[in-house]
């Protein structure tokens, strides 16, 4: 259950920028519970309630639905101890990491964002590597 006085947090940046060991330094903390895996940025940041619905909800869970699904998802760890909760998520490159955190500061206000990025040669290969056979793959399975 998320207390008011919790520090909530989003870690977010493209693939292979940081964003895991961030993650794992944060969720070694005693006073720190956090999400085990990645959140998907589409569909739960851009339809929130919507995801798990068929789209009908009302403004209110339009409104309020995302902070209320961060926090429960966020929360399933939570210690009496615990005063810090949150989740990461990747996006496609540092342009969209930067569109995806101007949407979070409207959505949801209040959380911490933590922004991981890496501009050197390596990070860039094993990017373009990685989002081709993540291509590949996807390709497969259809």
């Amino acid at each position: 259950m998320h207390k008011p006085s919790d520090i909530r947090y989003i870690i977010a940046g493209p693939a292979r920028s940081g964003t895991t060991i961030t993650h794992l330094a944060i969720m070694g903390h005693p006073n720190a519970c956090a999400l085990n895996d990645e959140i998907n940025v589409y569909p739960f940041f851009y339809k929130g309630f919507a995801t798990f619905t068929s789209g009908a909800e009302k403004e209110k869970e339009k409104d309020e639905g995302l902070s209320i699904l961060f926090n429960a998802l966020t929360t399933v760890y939570r210690a009496d101890k615990t005063i810090a909760h949150g989740m990461k998520t990747t996006v496609q490159s540092i342009d969209a990491a930067n569109v995806f955190v101007e949407a979070l500061k409207i959505k949801l206000k209040d959380v911490k964002i933590i922004l991981t990025a890496r501009n050197d040669i390596v990070a860039v290969c094993l990017l373009k590597v990685s989002t081709y056979y993540r291509k590949i793959s996807f390709m497969d399975k259809n």
